[in-house]
């Protein structure tokens, strides 16, 4: 899942890779992690699911909220 950030909306994410389980399907999520909590971190123990980040500077200082 990519266009955005796919942990704003958790409930529509857990639904699709729910579905995707059922299909032998693996999911994919493109997420900058800000987002990703303990429950949404079990919930994912629990995939198929991958998480892919990037982090866009190797300036320590913009990485910083």
């Amino acid at each position: 899942m990519t266009g955005g950030e796919p942990l704003l909306n958790k409930d529509l994410v857990k639904k699709i890779i729910a579905l995707s389980n059922n299909t032998n399907t693996i999911v994919s999520i493109n997420t900058n992690l800000t987002l990703l909590d303990d429950d949404f971190i079990e919930f994912l123990k629990k995939s198929e699911t991958r998480i892919l980040t990037s982090c866009p500077s190797a300036v320590s200082s913009s990485l910083k909220n």
